[in-house]
């Protein structure tokens, strides 16, 4: 029997703050279509777990970086997933996190002036 969580759709986006992230750091444009999938594949990977309760996943994206997503909004099978920072392994650390550091540099407003 298929429950209403095996018929879900996610929708990423990326925020221009995560691709201002990822130029940072790595000094290349992001392959957003190739994040994309990436990511829809991980948390489709994810499905019947206890992290999709979470209202943020912090995901490891290759060797060198983690993308933070957060968990937005839902419409009927839809579910909306955005990511909004990206940051160096080396820099992420649960402290900050406890802390409120990560929140507050999520929250930051990239303005396209």
């Amino acid at each position: 029997m298929h429950t209403s969580e095996d018929n879900i759709i996610n929708r990423i986006v990326i925020t221009k703050g995560a691709e201002y992230d990822y130029f940072f750091i790595t000094g290349n444009i992001l392959k957003k279509a190739e994040v994309k999938a990436e990511l829809n594949e991980y948390l489709e990977n994810l499905k019947n777990t206890k992290y999709l309760s979470r209202k943020k996943l912090v995901v490891k994206y290759d060797t060198d970086n983690l993308f933070i997503l957060k968990e937005t909004s839902r419409f009927g099978n839809i579910q909306s997933w955005e990511v909004c920072g990206i940051c160096s392994i080396d820099d992420y650390d649960e402290e900050l996190e406890e802390f409120g550091i990560i929140k507050l540099w999520l929250n930051t407003d990239i303005s396209e002036e």
